[in-house]
């Protein structure tokens, strides 16, 4: 959607990608009312110039594109319930038809690009571990020429990356940052879990805890994807809205989480196999109670749990992503967003906590800060896949 400008650049670099012998599905979409909308017909008419574009250079290209019109009046969406969820789920079920069950869908966005080894790396890497199901890929936003939006970006990737160091530090199961440009899924394991949630937005997020609840889902790989650093108001929620908020003078809607939010999960993970045996308080009892509207939710569990391993599965396939993500928001009012920044540079890298002795860093340090933890969070996605 509103791709014309993009598309070229990400298809070019799948084409300089180390291996081929893949194909490529392109869903060119919008809500169809939107062509009767003076607001939004601009979108529809970058849309043609896309399809128009996609038409006459598709040959051009070492893999075969299958192009999926969902723009041209009439055959837009109906409604606009679905949004990007509907987009993606449309584009990989189309995906799904054209490959063996063992195939790979790897899922990417017409405004992102990708280091030329990126395919390969997935194909090798899902081939080393037979029994995973999906893979959340690395990620990097590269720089734009604009520092105040660069400033906006790297804000929103450390609140990505420290998150993510904070669920593997805690050994959640759910440890993984969802990014609907950088994933990839066997076909076999999305069409089990009933393929992309239908859902305007977050459906990477959704399609991701799923599939973590069905089999392993991979974080490590040698290759990144790249995603455009843009501002945009095409979903509500992720990069773009993320970059747009900032730079309007709006509290930031995704705020670092402080360290300390993450304790009592990781607590009460700790606490979960002598929870088979007895109930017994938890550092989240009053949260679950809220939550479940029952004063405990062992005892139901324990029943349906033969087993110690079977009884953590079901507890973390309640505890999930979701439940863990909602509480860390509901304690993060209680943190100031630069006590929070500065707990997590302790935390992850206390030489550059060291050297700001309790300032907040400015523009070059955040660019450092920014790829440092890149560093670290390469190391710690590897020793998480190979401990999970």
């Amino acid at each position: 959607m509103d791709e014309a400008a993009w598309l070229p650049g990400t298809l070019n670099s799948l084409a300089a990608q180390t291996i081929q012998g893949f194909q490529v599905v392109v869903c060119v979409n919008q809500p169809d009312p939107w062509w009767d909308d003076p607001v939004r017909v601009a979108t529809c008419h970058n849309n043609r110039s896309t399809m128009e574009w996609l038409s006459s250079h598709r040959k051009q290209f070492p893999f075969k594109v299958h192009i999926l019109n969902r723009t041209s009046r009439g055959m837009g969406w109906p409604h606009e319930k679905g949004g990007a969820g509907l987009a993606r789920r449309v584009v990989m079920d189309e995906a799904a038809r054209h490959i063996p069950p063992e195939g790979v869908i790897v899922s990417a966005d017409a405004d992102a690009m990708y280091e030329s080894g990126y395919l390969e790396a997935i194909a090798h890497r899902m081939a080393a571990y037979p029994g995973s199901v999906a893979l959340a890929a690395p990620y990097y936003h590269p720089l734009t020429n604009n520092t105040e939006h660069n400033r906006a970006m790297l804000m929103y990737e450390l609140y990505m990356r420290f998150h993510l160091l904070n669920m593997m530090r805690i050994g959640s199961p759910y440890a993984f940052t969802a990014i609907g440009s950088a994933m990839a899924v066997t076909r076999a394991a999305y069409q089990k879990v009933g393929g992309v949630p239908l859902k305007p937005f977050g459906e990477d997020f959704y399609l991701l805890q799923k599939l973590a609840k069905t089999g392993k889902v991979l974080t490590h790989l040698h290759a990144k994807a790249l995603p455009a650093a843009r501002v945009s108001n095409r979903v509500a929620f992720g990069t773009g809205p993320a970059i747009t908020e900032s730079l309007a003078g709006n509290k930031p809607r995704y705020q670092i989480l402080h360290p300390n939010l993450y304790e009592p999960i990781g607590q009460l993970y700790q606490m979960l196999p002598a929870l088979f045996s007895k109930n017994q308080s938890t550092p989240l009892d009053d949260k679950i109670a809220a939550t479940f509207k029952q004063p405990s939710i062992w005892e139901p569990l324990r029943n349906n749990a033969k087993t110690t391993e079977t009884f953590l599965k079901a507890c973390h396939q309640k505890l999930d992503a979701l439940r863990t993500w909602q509480w860390l928001r509901q304690g993060a009012t209680h943190y100031d967003p630069d006590e929070a920044l500065l707990a997590n540079l302790q935390l992850f890298l206390p030489d550059i906590h060291k050297q700001l002795s309790g300032s907040m860093p400015d523009y070059s340090q955040l660019v450092e800060i920014r790829d440092r933890l890149c560093q670290v969070e390469c190391i710690k996605r590897k020793a998480y896949d190979e401990e999970n």
